[in-house]
């Protein structure tokens, strides 16, 4: 390799000079050289990388205000378990709606319905279940005590059941069985059936219904108000009844009669054995009698009045007929 002269390099503002060595090959070709050859001829530039940029002081106009820190920033510590908590208690909100969604619905739709209609006790339950409005009602197997003490089973396989509550009397939520509405329901007349049963013989007496009450009267004494001593209707038995002054007798065995016939027990039956109507005959004389009548007077409507009450607690609709036997 052959060495030139050094080339001189002038400007006109720089009356310096700076020599520099130029390698050719054997060949005459030129031979770039080392990088830190270059790096001598170059002015220094000022590192501006993005990492130094921080460095470089900035205007007043060209400072940004940093944010303020945020709960959600991805920053380690407080920050995360604070996100954490909103999570849970959005979480915990969003459940608490979901139950209240199911739940509410199926209280007021099912379980109040059936227990306002009487149709919340469970099949075979032996104990009464509490309303929410201090109601006693029950199902088929319940138990129930009526107000003169006499405990017996309710039995109902059709699915009906009783409600008896003593700070609403006129509640009207029973069913008689599962088909038929209650009182508080409307009756279908084109669809819903009937299955009635007549209370003959109960408050109006007759011979072929309650046959011993007339029995004991057949050999009566012939009288104005008896002729021939025949007793075949409630007339002539209240006479001979007001005649008889032996013990035991008198007009007061009618009344027996009123307690006995029927029962609470036997309008618990009649819907267990589907039954969901009763017709109830009425004597006029449950409230008065005209002068000379010898019926007994004002003492039937107090079986109509506990009539009524029984029908309603069994869910029995019921329809008084006005009789003079």
């Amino acid at each position: 390799m052959s060495m030139l002269p050094a080339a001189r390099s002038s400007t006109s503002d720089d009356a310096s000079s700076r020599a520099v060595d130029i390698d050719l090959d054997d060949t005459g070709i030129f031979i770039p050289a080392e990088p830190s050859f270059f790096s001598t001829l170059s002015p220094s530039v000022p590192n501006t990388s993005a990492d130094d940029r921080s460095q470089i002081p900035l205007e007043d106009s060209e400072k940004v205000e940093q944010p303020a820190s945020s709960p959600f920033a991805d920053n380690p510590g407080k920050p995360t378990r604070r996100r954490l908590a909103v999570m849970l208690l959005g979480g915990t909100i969003a459940l608490i709606v979901v139950v209240l969604a199911v739940i509410l619905p199926v209280y007021f739709i099912i379980i109040k319905k059936h227990a306002t209609g009487g149709q919340s006790a469970s099949s075979g339950s032996a104990s009464n279940t509490a309303s929410p409005t201090a109601a006693i009602t029950g199902g088929d197997g319940s138990v129930i005590t009526t107000a003169d003490g006499v405990t017996f089973t309710y039995s109902n396989s059709f699915g009906g059941s009783w409600i008896d509550d003593p700070t609403d009397p006129y509640n009207n939520g029973a069913h008689a069985q599962s088909w038929t509405p209650a009182l508080n329901e409307t009756w279908d007349y084109s669809t819903d059936q009937i299955h009635g049963v007549n209370l003959g013989g109960w408050l109006v007496l007759e011979p072929f219904i309650v046959p011993a009450l007339f029995e004991k009267y057949q050999n009566s004494t012939p009288s104005p108000a008896l002729p021939g001593g025949a007793v075949v209707d409630e007339w002539s038995l209240s006479v001979a009844m007001l005649n008889d002054t032996s013990e035991g007798g008198g007009i007061q065995q009618i009344e027996e009669h009123y307690k006995t016939f029927i029962t609470e027990q036997d309008f618990a039956q009649m819907v267990g054995a589907g039954i969901n109507w009763i017709r109830l005959p009425v004597p006029y004389w449950a409230i008065e009698t005209w002068p000379g009548e010898p019926f007994l007077e004002r003492t039937a409507w107090t079986y109509v009045l506990l009539a009524l009450k029984w029908a309603r607690k069994y869910g029995l609709p019921a329809t008084s007929v006005p009789s003079t036997s």
